[in-house]
Formats: C-alpha cells, structure tokens, sequence
C-alpha cells in the first residue's frame, strides 16, 4: 500500500481512491481484509500464491458449505436463530461455549 498523498483526506484514501489493489486484475479495495476476500472469491486458483484461504465454512446443522465466514453467520442467524456454531463438547461440560 503506498502512502497517503498530503492534501487528501483518509476517507476519500480510503473510500475513493482505495488504495489496496488486486495483484491479478487492479480492482481497488478499501481494506485488505476486502482485497483478501475478493482474491478468493474471484481468484480461487491463485489464493494460495497470496496466502489468501479458499476453505470452505460448513454449517454444522444442515450440512450447507459457505466460502465466507460472513455469509455462514447470516445463514446461521436467519435459518437457525444462532449467532455461532454449536456448543463444543469440552467447552459445554465447563460450562462455556456459545449454546443459548
């Protein structure tokens, strides 16, 4: 990321000029953590060469796969009413975990 030029402001950096671009196609991007997700979602087959994961999230009530870590909290929240994944046997019997 290069630096900021004097005399713009961080929130045009940031949201007009984007300064995190794509190695493989120059797509601007805000964050890094944003370049990331795009280079897996539009890249998968040249994540690895930028250490960007390509895992896939399964839901563990319903089997469904998801890309993003996002998108298998919003499937958990409208279709199963939870927040995080099921309570963990260890962590349950401690009293802990995220069952409500």
């Amino acid at each position: 990321m290069e630096d900021r030029p004097p005399g713009v402001s961080s929130r045009k950096w940031r949201y007009q000029i984007r300064p995190e671009r794509c190695p493989i196609c120059g797509k601007g991007h805000p964050f890094k953590a944003e370049l990331n997700k795009h280079i897996a979602s539009r890249h998968p087959e040249r994540a690895a060469e930028y250490k960007v994961s390509t895992a896939r999230r399964i839901c563990e009530w319903c089997g469904r796969s998801y890309a993003r870590k996002d998108h298998l909290t919003r499937h958990l929240t409208r279709k199963h009413g939870r927040q995080k994944t099921r309570t963990r046997p260890a962590r349950a019997a401690r009293g802990g975990g995220f069952a409500r």
